[in-house]
C-alpha cells in the first residue's frame, strides 16, 4: 500500500476515533463496543454528557473489540469467530456492512482500530501479529503493513507516527512504517486501548485496573494516571475529557484529561466494552411510537397466569417499558408487571394490559386487545335419556343445558344402577337382555378452559320386551269351526296369553260389504266369531279351534262364507304391557257346490 505522507502532513487531522489525535472540544457523541457472545454483539452510542444511551445503536456485530469514527462513518473490528472482519456503517447507523474488509487476505482476529484522513488501521491480534492497513474505501488491503511483534491489541495514529499495544509494551513506528520501536513504552499490562492527543499518549492496562499516560515522546510514563478501572479496554479523548471501557463491569468511565474527577460508571449497561470513540455528531433522541400493540397470552381463567408482551416500538435510544393491567378499563392495584395471575375478582370481567415505553425524548402508551375471563361450566338443566328402555332398542343421552364460557366440550358416561359401565358417546346405548330390570342413567361432564362440572340424568328402568301373538298359519273353516295357529314371541321363560282372541271387526271395504253386498246390506256390523283364552310358551306355536256363535253360524249357513277381518290382540294376562296388534288375516269359506 502506497501512503502519501507529504499530503497527510499538510492536513490537520480533525477526525475522532479510538486511537487518533482529536481537535479539542470536537466530541459530542461517544461510541463503544458490546462484545456479546454467540456473534450477537452491538455498537452502543450516547451523547458525551451521558444522555440518550442506546446499547443497540448498531446490531449484528461479531465480538466487536475496537471502534473508530470520522466525520461520515463508523468502523469497528469484528474479532470473530463468526465474521473476522472490519465493519463499517454511516454515522447515523445506516448502510451497515459487517464484512467491509474480510476474506482470505483480510484481518486475522482484528482487535483495536484507528483512522486518519485516508486510511484505516487495525491490530491483527490472533493470527498475523501485525498492524494491517487499507484505504478508507476498503481497497488496497495490507495485512502486514507493520510486523508488530507480540499479539497487538490496540492501535493509534497521529500526523507523524503509528502506535500499537503489545502484550507488555507499546510500540511506535514512523507514519510510513519505518523506524519501528517495539519497546517505545515499557511496563504496560496488556494495553487493549490506545489514543493520542497533541501532548500525550494514553493507554489502558487491560490486565489491571488503571489508565496510563506518557508524553508523546514516551517520557514520564505514569501507569496509574487514573486508578479504579475494571479491566479497562478501549480509550478515546475529545480534548477535555478521556473515556474508557470497563470490560469487567460493563460500564464506560470518564475523567478530565488531567485524570481528575474520574467516574467509573459514567455510562452503564454495556457488555464487555473494549472499544471507545468520540465524534462531533450530537445524538438526537426520538420519542417512542407504538408500531404493534401489546398482546396478552395465556389461559384466561381464574388461577392462571397471563403474560403481556411489550409490543413493537419505534424511537431511540433504547426504551424502558412499564406495565399496567386493567379490569374493565380500570387499573388494577399493584398489577404492574408483565405477568398477571387471574383472581376471582377478574371472573366475568375483561382484562387489558397497557405498556408505556419511555426514553429521554419522551414516552407513549399502547393498550392490548381485551381478553374475557372465562367461567367454568354449570348445569342449568340436567341431562336426559331418550329412546325406548326395552331390549333391542337404544338409549340416548342428551347433555342438558349449561352455563359458563364457550367453547365447551362434553364427555358422557353410562351408569347402571348407579355404577359406571364405561365411557359412552351420546349416540346411544344398545339395550340387551342382561339389562332387563336395571336402572340406567347418564353422567355428562362439561369442560372449558376455566374448569369442568358434572351432572347426571334421572334414571330409567329397562323393561322386558312385551309378548306378541302372531298368526303363523291362515285360519281354516270347516263347518262351524275356525282353526287358527298362533305363535308367541316373548322374553325367554315368559308366556303369552290371548283373551278374546278372535273377532270380526269389519264386513266391508269402502261402501262394499264383503260377502253380502248382493243382498243390499249396507250397515257394517260386528260379529263375534269366538271367545277363548289360550296360554302359549315363548317361542312356541299353538293351534286354537274356535266354535262360531249363533250369528257366525247363521252367516255361514246363509251366505256360505265368513266375511271380515280377524285380529289377534293381547288384552290381559301379561302385567305392565300395552295392547299389541298382530298382523290381520282375511278368510272366507267358499260355497259348496250342489250335489
Amino acid at each position: 500500500m502506497t501512503r502519501n505522507v507529504s499530503r497527510l502532513g499538510a492536513v490537520a487531522v480533525l477526525v475522532s476515533l479510538s486511537g487518533l489525535m482529536l481537535a479539542p472540544n470536537a466530541g459530542a457523541a461517544v461510541y463503544w463496543t458490546n462484545a456479546a457472545a454467540s456473534c450477537q454483539g452491538s455498537i452502543g452510542r450516547a451523547n458525551v454528557d451521558g444522555s440518550l444511551v442506546d446499547q443497540t445503536f448498531i446490531t449484528g456485530a461479531d465480538t466487536p473489540n475496537g471502534v473508530a469514527v470520522n466525520g461520515t462513518d463508523i468502523y469497528w473490528a469484528n474479532t470473530g469467530p463468526c465474521l473476522n472482519s472490519i465493519a463499517r456503517a454511516r454515522l447515523d447507523g445506516t448502510a451497515v456492512d459487517q464484512s467491509f474488509i474480510a476474506g482470505p487476505d483480510g484481518p486475522s482476529g482484528p482487535f483495536g482500530i484507528a483512522l486518519d484522513a485516508s486510511y484505516v488501521y487495525w491490530a491483527n491480534r490472533f493470527g498475523y501479529d501485525s498492524i494491517g492497513a487499507a484505504d478508507l474505501d476498503g481497497s488496497n488491503v495490507d495485512e502486514s503493513f507493520i510486523a508488530s511483534g507480540s499479539q497487538p491489541c490496540a492501535v493509534a495514529v497521529d500526523t507523524g507516527h503509528i502506535y500499537w499495544g503489545n502484550s507488555n509494551t507499546i510500540g511506535r513506528a514512523n507514519y510510513d512504517g519505518t523506524g519501528i520501536d517495539y519497546s517505545f513504552i515499557q511496563g504496560v499490562n496488556s494495553p487493549c486501548g490506545l489514543v493520542v492527543d497533541s501532548t500525550h499518549i494514553y493507554w489502558t492496562n487491560t490486565g489491571g485496573t488503571t489508565i496510563g499516560r506518557a508524553n508523546l515522546d514516551g517520557s514520564q510514563p505514569d501507569q496509574s494516571f487514573i486508578a479504579g478501572a475494571s479491566a479497562p479496554c478501549g480509550i478515546a479523548v475529545d480534548g477535555n475529557l478521556v473515556y474508557w471501557g470497563n470490560s469487567a463491569t460493563g460500564t464506560i468511565g470518564r475523567a478530565n484529561v488531567d485524570g481528575s474527577q474520574a467516574d467509573q460508571r459514567f455510562i452503564t449497561g454495556a457488555t464487555q466494552p473494549c472499544g471507545v470513540a468520540v465524534d462531533s455528531v450530537v445524538v438526537t433522541g426520538t420519542a417512542p411510537s407504538n408500531t404493534a400493540a401489546p398482546a396478552i397470552t395465556g389461559t384466561a381463567a381464574v388461577g392462571q397466569t397471563l403474560t403481556c408482551s411489550q409490543g413493537s416500538w419505534s424511537g431511540s435510544p433504547v426504551k424502558s417499558y412499564a406495565y399496567q393491567w386493567l379490569r374493565n378499563g380500570t387499573a388494577i392495584s399493584a398489577a404492574t408487571r408483565s405477568t398477571h395471575t387471574v383472581s376471582t375478582a377478574d371472573r366475568l370481567q375483561t382484562l387489558t394490559c397497557q405498556v408505556t415505553a419511555t426514553n429521554i425524548a419522551g414516552q407513549a402508551t399502547a393498550t392490548s386487545a381485551r381478553v374475557a375471563i372465562a367461567t367454568p361450566p354449570s348445569s342449568t338443566w340436567p341431562p336426559g335419556i331418550t329412546g325406548r328402555a326395552t331390549v333391542g332398542h337404544a338409549l340416548f343421552c342428551a347433555p342438558g343445558s349449561w352455563s359458563g364460557s364457550l367453547p365447551r366440550s362434553f364427555s358422557f358416561e353410562w351408569l347402571r344402577d348407579g355404577s359406571a359401565i364405561g365411557v359412552a358417546a351420546p349416540l346411544g346405548y344398545a339395550v340387551s337382555m342382561g339389562d332387563v330390570g336395571h336402572t340406567f342413567s347418564c353422567r355428562v361432564t362439561a369442560s372449558n378452559i376455566a374448569g369442568q362440572a358434572t351432572a347426571t340424568s334421572p334414571g330409567v328402568t329397562v323393561r322386558a320386551p312385551a309378548p306378541i301373538l302372531s298368526v303363523t298359519v291362515g285360519p281354516r273353516v270347516r263347518g262351524t269351526t275356525v282353526t287358527l295357529t298362533l305363535r308367541c314371541t316373548a322374553a325367554p321363560g315368559r308366556r303369552c296369553t290371548s283373551s278374546e282372541a278372535l273377532t270380526t271387526t269389519e264386513h266391508r271395504a269402502g261402501k262394499k260389504v264383503l260377502g253380502i253386498s248382493s243382498y243390499g246390506i249396507t250397515d257394517a256390523h260386528v260379529v263375534t266369531v269366538g271367545r277363548t283364552t289360550s296360554s302359549i310358551a315363548a317361542g312356541r306355536s299353538k293351534a286354537i279351534r274356535l266354535e262360531l256363535n249363533a250369528r257366525g253360524r247363521a252367516l255361514l249357513t246363509r251366505f256360505h262364507q265368513l266375511p271380515g277381518r280377524l285380529t289377534v290382540r293381547l288384552t290381559k294376562g301379561v302385567p305392565r304391557t300395552r295392547v299389541i296388534l298382530s298382523k290381520a288375516v282375511r278368510f272366507r269359506q267358499r260355497k259348496r257346490k250342489p250335489g
